[in-house]
């Protein structure tokens, strides 16, 4: 799972940058998708077997603040100095190819509330996803069905871009430790309905459109709950998967499921078709593929590499651009990308979570020091 992981974060670099050779692996919606199922089956893993008993859910959502906010933090604040310096130094010769689009500190005709709102989800990350349903209107902040039709775009405001799926990331967590308490015929019920949302924003409103194809939360949840339910296979099965017959399957199942990642782009098929297609194999992937990952210490260390890629990859293409501005339209252009993020990950992540991973476990070790004294008083 961890080299899914790994691919599908390459494949958003792919979707910003343009293909290599031709090749666009998942694409963004797709790969976003796969990630919020993918979070569903971790998610429930973690809260039936790592964090139970007394106070397990306080320490499940202090972990998941230190896993997703200090990289982001470090890469906004390093992207906010690097716009910065086209912003407060507008002779310099590189702030000519500095748009707003490339620019995010350029907020001419954006109303300070606006500006306020896009500050604060930046900072505490909540409510970033929103930003992609609110515009511009005769000079106020408002809501609207395609963010296309703000003059100017209030996403442009955002210095990590791609940061969006981390609000929606959030929420998820906020319900997991629910959502898990849940049978699975219940879980089943949140999804039809989530997809019930998605079909009437579809077909009865008509928005078949970016944002609605994939940033929409409540539309959204069908994918992480699938995450969730997919673990619930996981659980009924291991015994069977991780028999020597069984984690042959396993390796097969999960190779091809790296391989389909690739070979995506390349299949004839209608881009929903093909996406639902995806989506239906992860769904059904994720239990061999939890098989393969835990017999793997390579492969859990590569999926921890995607987080950073992810959320790095925005700025390294915009520094390409901007240093280098021959390069866009090339093959090059995501090559040299896609290199320089998987670097700045590897450096990034090893800074940044020395001492927080530590942190972490201490965290946990806690929990489970205190869940072992609360069973030795109960039983």
């Amino acid at each position: 799972m961890g080299l899914l992981r790994l691919l599908l974060a390459l494949a958003v670099v792919l979707t910003h940058a343009g293909p290599i050779y031709g090749i666009r692996m998942t694409g963004g919606v797709a790969s976003v998708q796969t990630f919020f199922m993918i979070s569903g089956f971790y998610m429930a893993l973690v809260l039936s077997t790592k964090y139970t008993g007394p106070g397990a859910i306080r320490v499940f959502y202090a972990n998941r603040i230190l896993k997703i906010f200090p990289l982001y933090w470090v890469v906004l604040l390093i992207s906010a100095l690097y716009y910065g310096i086209f912003a407060i130094l507008p002779d310099h010769p590189l702030a000519a190819t500095m748009g707003n689009y490339n620019n995010p500190l350029t907020v001419a005709g954006v109303p300070l509330g606006a500006v306020i709102a896009s500050a604060a989800s930046q900072v505490f990350i909540f409510g970033q996803d929103l930003m992609m349903f609110l515009g511009i209107s005769d000079g106020h902040l408002a809501f609207t069905h395609s963010f296309g039709e703000s003059k100017p775009q209030l996403w442009t405001t955002l210095l990590v871009p791609q940061a969006w799926s981390l609000g929606l990331e959030l929420d998820f967590y906020l319900l997991a430790p629910a959502l898990i308490l849940l049978r699975t015929r219940y879980l089943f019920a949140v999804m039809l309905a989530s997809l019930a949302v998605r079909a009437y924003v579809y077909h009865q409103l008509r928005w078949a459109d970016d944002p609605w194809t994939y940033r929409f939360f409540p539309s959204e949840l069908a994918l992480f709950v699938a995450g969730m339910i997919s673990y619930r296979l996981y659980e009924h099965f291991r015994e069977r998967l991780f028999r020597p017959t069984g984690i042959i399957g396993a390796r097969i199942v999960a190779t091809g499921a790296v391989a389909s990642t690739v070979l995506y782009s390349f299949i004839p098929l209608s881009s929903d078709l093909l996406e639902t297609l995806f989506l239906l194999q992860v769904f059904v992937s994720l239990p061999p593929m939890m098989v393969v990952s835990s017999l793997s210490r390579l492969d859990r260390d590569i999926g921890e590499l995607s987080y950073g890629i992810y959320i790095v990859h925005f700025l390294v293409l915009a520094m390409l651009r901007n240093f280098v501005p021959s390069l866009p339209g090339t093959s090059l252009y995501p090559a040299i990308g896609v290199l320089i993020s998987i670097v700045a990950a590897v450096t990034l992540t090893a800074a940044v979570y020395r001492g927080i991973s530590t942190i972490r476990e201490r965290n946990t070790q806690r929990l489970r020091s205190r869940d072992r004294d609360y069973a030795m008083v109960t039983g």
